[in-house]
């Protein structure tokens, strides 16, 4: 595989501005307009323009409403532009001429990539009642949609190919054929002499969901007790790698990929902390929904449910003073309680 080198460089130039547009009146103790905007310049693949409008508006001392709307992007990494080239000989049975043979395959870096760009909308509210202090509960919609998403493209793939047929050799993906002779040629001499795996901007991504946070802190007659509640239902996590490819959702999916976590529909922790004095006692509960085998909705699995889980930490800690200066060991074990299914 050939070495990696590459580099780009990035300028930017970026305005903020926060407005208030009413304050101190019945029903509207603040209405806030925030805005900003962002010019980055990539060596690489030129200019991009991202932006946020939002309004936070409070009726009253104890609750705000919060609305965002954003351009956001992702930059290509420098390993995704000028990954060297590591090339192998496979077989293949090429659609295009009907023929079958050996042929070198390539998987590379593409210096052409551009920014992803997501347009994101959230809406929420944060409730803090005066009549509970040390209590807050915060509710936000989300919903994200990312265009020319980057994801890899192998011209080995079945649907790959046949979307380059499709397109009568328009589509992006034929690039990744090296045919020595014009796409309009379908004999045996024109079958490819190299075939491309690499990165495109060809993929869709959309999601939408709710978060929920419930938090509350209390001094009792002998130390604190502190407890937060985090929740997110996460119903589409809508993916497409290609545009004539079946749509993926993979949100309660077990089969996202290897090292990445379970996008269960359902997620929830829970924090309880007792401390007193310089003793801190925290149970941590993790609960995740059931899990359906594969977002892909041509599968089937005579086994079609993982069946939710919950995971229990219990830890322990102890500050101590070390010649008049405060110290908290590192990695004090607790203890892990087996995985169980929740009822």
């Amino acid at each position: 595989m050939a070495a990696t080198h590459g580099s780009q460089d990035v300028k930017e130039a970026n305005l903020e501005l926060q407005i208030p547009l009413l304050t101190g009146l019945p029903l509207a103790k603040a209405l806030d307009f925030a805005g900003a905007f962002r010019y980055t310049d990539y060596s690489t693949s030129g200019p991009v323009h991202t932006w946020k409008l939002g309004l936070t508006y409070q009726p009253f001392e104890d609750l705000h409403f919060r609305a965002n709307r954003s351009r956001d992007i992702r930059a290509p990494s420098v390993y995704e532009l000028f990954a060297g080239r590591s090339v192998s000989i496979t077989g293949f049975t090429d659609l295009h001429t009907s023929t079958g043979g050996f042929t070198n395959v390539a998987t590379q870096g593409n210096p052409n990539l551009k920014p992803e760009e997501a347009d994101t909308t959230t809406v929420g509210f944060v409730y803090t009642p005066s009549w509970v202090p040390g209590l807050s509960f915060a509710v936000d919609y989300y919903k994200i949609e990312i265009g020319n998403a980057i994801a890899p493209v192998g011209g080995n793939n079945a649907s790959v190919q046949q979307a380059c047929e499709t397109s009568g050799g328009t589509s992006p993906v034929c690039a990744l054929y090296i045919r020595p002779l014009p796409f309009s040629d379908r004999t045996a001499a024109n079958y490819p002499t190299l075939i491309i795996t690499q990165n495109l901007n060809i993929a869709q991504t959309s999601t939408h969901g709710v978060d929920f946070e419930l938090a509350y802190r209390t001094n009792l007659p002998v130390g604190t007790f502190d407890a937060r509640l985090l929740t997110s239902y996460q119903p589409e996590l809508l993916t497409c790698t290609l545009p004539t490819a079946q749509l993926i959702n993979l949100a309660g999916a077990a089969s996202i990929g290897p090292g990445t976590p379970a996008p269960a529909k359902i997620r929830s922790t829970l924090n309880l902390t007792y401390g007193i004095d310089k003793l801190a006692i925290n149970t941590q509960i993790r609960y995740l929904s059931s899990l359906k085998p594969s977002g892909d909705p041509t599968l089937v699995y005579t086994d079609s449910n993982i069946p939710s889980f919950v995971y229990v930490d219990l830890s322990v800690t102890r500050d101590f003073d070390i010649n008049g200066h405060p110290f908290t060991p590192g990695g004090i074990a607790g203890a892990l309680l087996p995985a169980q299914r929740a009822r």
